[in-house]
């Protein structure tokens, strides 16, 4: 319960943090981490720091590739892996699965509230279309392909919670 408890404080600070200003700050992470990793070696034993190590590992190799192609920060990266110190491997990955479809959501919702949602129509249906009357839509829509971004801290938060609710349920 207390592992609980912790997580729930770690994703809501860091979820703060990210929606006022982009960032994880890394004194939470390292609170989290440490924490984390003291509470289950007291709690658990050795078998139960084992699977917080698993956790913290996988949580944050589950995220590498979406970080070295830019797609998110450091920050989120190891969010994820304090997440799987304090609950383990298996929360981690169902974390992983709901934190997905939240991100979606989210994306979905930042491109529509930014107007950037034309674009990513017309790019779609480039592939389905001959490719003059794309350009054209796209020199008509007058719309920049600047980055969208969302704080995908949130959406790690909102899997998390996602996830005891699974569970619980």
């Amino acid at each position: 319960m207390v592992l609980k408890v912790l997580l729930i404080t770690v994703i809501i600070v860091a979820g703060y943090h990210d929606l006022k200003c982009r960032r994880i700050p890394n004194w939470l992470i390292l609170f989290g981490l440490v924490t984390g990793f003291v509470l289950q070696g007291v709690s658990g034993g050795f078998l139960a720091l084992d699977d917080a190590l698993l956790g913290w590992l996988l949580g944050m190799a589950l995220l590498m590739i979406p970080f070295i192609l830019r797609g998110m920060g450091a920050g989120d990266v190891k969010l994820l892996g304090v997440v799987g110190a304090l609950q383990g491997w298996v929360f981690v990955v169902n974390t992983f699965l709901w934190m997905a479809v939240w991100g979606g959501i989210m994306a979905f919702i930042a491109l529509v509230a930014s107007g950037k949602i034309q674009i990513l129509v017309l790019q779609l249906a480039a592939s389905y279309y001959p490719p003059w009357q794309v350009k054209v839509a796209l020199l008509k829509s007058k719309t920049s392909v600047e980055k969208v971004t969302i704080p995908y801290g949130v959406a790690i938060g909102l899997g998390v919670i996602s996830s005891m609710i699974w569970v619980w349920w």
